[in-house]
C-alpha cells in the first residue's frame, strides 16, 4: 500500500479512495485491511509523507514550498507545522 501512495501522492492530496481504487478494493475493504494491521489511512499517509519529505529535502536539496507542492499539502504551513512535529 505503501508504494501505491507513493506512486499517487506526488502533486495531489491522496484520498483514501483514490488508493482503495488503484488496488481495485472498495474504499471500505482498504479500511479494513488497514485496521487488521492496526493502522488507518491517515497513519499511513503521514508515513509516507514523513520517509518522502526527509527524502526530498535532506537527499535531493528540495525547497519547503517544492516538498509541501509534491506531498499533496494545502499550503507550505501545512507542511512546516507537519514536517516541525516529525523532526
Amino acid at each position: 500500500m505503501k508504494k501505491v501512495l507513493v506512486n499517487i501522492i506526488t502533486g495531489e492530496k491522496p484520498s483514501l479512495e483514490r488508493v482503495a481504487a488503484e488496488l481495485s478494493m472498495s474504499p471500505r475493504t482498504l479500511q479494513r485491511k488497514l485496521s487488521q494491521h492496526n493502522t488507518n489511512f491517515n497513519t499511513l499517509l503521514t508515513e509516507v509523507r514523513k520517509e518522502m519529505a526527509s527524502y526530498y529535502m535532506e537527499k535531493k536539496g528540495l525547497k519547503k514550498g517544492e516538498v509541501a507542492f509534491l506531498l499533496g499539502f494545502d499550503s507550505v504551513n501545512s507542511f512546516y507545522r507537519s514536517y516541525k512535529k516529525w523532526r
